[in-house]
């Protein structure tokens, strides 16, 4: 009964979107890399995709993957945020630099990307703003010792004694 509860509420909003969104069965299943008989039987509520499916078609459907498979979370993804920018593009650089092969690397990034975009448990509604916060005050801290390092050089150079690293 809850197996079909979930098909139903996912066929609801899969039809939903590809409504909104203009789409025909054979437009989404090209953008998919599925069958079209695998979208009908979605759309009639007479199975589930693969979670990795499931995400190319909250990505084609341009909705958050959570919202289209279980009905939960936003159903419009967020804009994604100057720290979860940088570091998405952190994680790919590190994912280039260790060799790491594509099936791999689209499965990490894809787990980076979902702890990103969810809250962590006791962080409350504003956990991102807070990361957002702490991350300039790194920044600040940062530019505050480049700003020492160099004043520590100049008094250094003044009084003629060797140089700190």
């Amino acid at each position: 009964m809850r197996s079909d509860n979930i098909r139903l509420g996912f066929s609801h909003r899969l039809k939903e979107m590809m409504e909104e969104r203009g789409l025909t069965q054979m437009q989404l299943a090209t953008m998919t890399g599925v069958a079209q008989s695998r979208v009908s039987q979605w759309r009639n509520a007479d199975a589930m995709p693969q979670p990795r499916v499931a995400r190319s078609l909250a990505d084609a459907l341009g909705v958050m993957h959570e919202w289209l498979v279980n009905g939960t979370g936003p159903k419009e993804p967020k804009e994604a945020s100057s720290f979860q920018l940088r570091t998405a593009a952190a994680i790919g650089k590190k994912l280039k630099e260790k060799g790491m092969d594509a099936r791999t690397a689209q499965t990490v990034f894809e787990v980076s990307e979902s702890v990103l975009n969810e809250q962590p448990p006791g962080y409350g509604s504003d956990w991102m703003q807070r990361a957002i916060d702490a991350e300039k005050r790194a920044v600040m801290a940062e530019r505050q010792l480049a700003n020492l390092k160099t004043t520590l050089q100049k008094i250094t150079q003044t009084i003629n004694l060797p140089n700190h690293p």
